[in-house]
């Protein structure tokens, strides 16, 4: 079988490893993938069998307006690519490959179109802003129309069935997938000599995301003020990086806590981190379903979260 499929780019995040993680082990298996991204943006690996192509040279930085007004150019050429591929299935993940999925595969050529969406699209966009109205009635048209709906929550499955009437027989839940042997393995790996200082005889609390509004960190960093005011030893680690790096860095500052919280950045294998932390704190505002709050689950870490509408209760409290 011939695979085909579509992501807005393969930079640090949720979504991204999940993808990759699917690509690996679906061409260990045998399917033939071409793996196509809007973005140049790449941190993962993939194995040398996939054929990788990215449709523009934009990163992450690019304004957002400017890879908006590009995204026509991607769906022509993906439609070109479509057309000489002649795959038997395209997939994608996200909603800007989404949408450019579902027109390439079902309207402009007749194409079995799987879809992933991977967050609360009511919190992701709201009807207040006309980027929401947009998003939110392309979903309305444009999803029922895909053979695949798949998404990683139920409560995704019922606000997907229910605000936007999409058939329910079309959606499908499917948890993401968790190599956890593999994260214990990696755990076990020793922390780098300039961070060893921050876990050496502290309370460390950790948070691992983008640093973007979604994932709340302002809101947790604010908080943390309250905890250093009573436990002036613990400290906050936060992994990730992101548009809001220097406002947070100036809200640290701002609330003397630079002895503190600390901004370590992305790295490659965050359960070395986990696993020298003592509580995992998930601060998002909304999600799909959490992957580093199941990641520091495996790790037997006490999880302190935020109850977003989709995906900490169904993993903390399923019944």
């Amino acid at each position: 079988m011939k695979i085909q499929f579509l992501i807005n780019s393969l930079i640090w995040g949720g979504a991204e490893r999940v993808a990759t993680t699917l690509l690996n082990e679906l061409s260990k298996k045998g399917y033939k993938i071409k793996l196509y991204t809007l973005r140049k943006d790449r941190h993962y690996t993939i194995n040398k069998e996939i054929q990788y192509k990215t449709l523009s040279n934009f990163t992450i930085n690019t304004p957002v307006f400017i890879k908006a007004l590009y995204l026509p150019v991607s769906l022509t050429k993906y439609f070109i690519e479509t057309i000489k591929n002649k795959p038997d299935v395209l997939i994608s993940f996200l909603e800007s490959p989404n949408f450019i999925s579902i027109i390439v595969g079902k309207v402009l050529i007749n194409r079995k179109v799987v879809v992933s969406i991977r967050n609360n699209p009511l919190m992701a966009y709201p009807n207040e802003t006309i980027y929401g109205r947009i998003h939110n009635t392309l979903i309305k048209l444009l999803y029922p129309k895909a053979d695949k709906v798949i998404v990683v929550s139920k409560k995704l499955r019922d606000i997907l069935s229910n605000q936007y009437n999409i058939p329910r027989e079309k959606i499908e839940v499917i948890y993401n997938p968790h190599n956890i042997q593999n994260y214990l393995k990696l755990s076990e790996e020793p922390i780098e000599d300039e961070y060893r200082e921050i876990f050496k005889d502290s309370f460390v609390f950790i948070n691992i995301g983008r640093l973007m509004e979604p994932k709340g960190q302002w809101f947790l960093i604010r908080a943390f003020k309250k905890v250093v005011e009573k436990h002036p030893s613990a400290k906050l680690v936060i992994l990730g990086k992101g548009e809001l790096r220097k406002e947070l860095e100036d809200l640290i500052r701002k609330l003397k806590l630079e002895n503190n919280i600390f901004l370590l950045g992305v790295h490659k294998n965050p359960f070395k981190f986990l696993k020298n932390s003592q509580c995992y704190v998930h601060s998002s505002l909304w999600e799909g379903l959490p992957n580093t709050l199941i990641e520091a689950l495996t790790l037997n870490l006490p999880i302190i979260s935020t109850d977003c509408e989709t995906g900490p209760r169904e993993i903390l409290t399923p019944e």
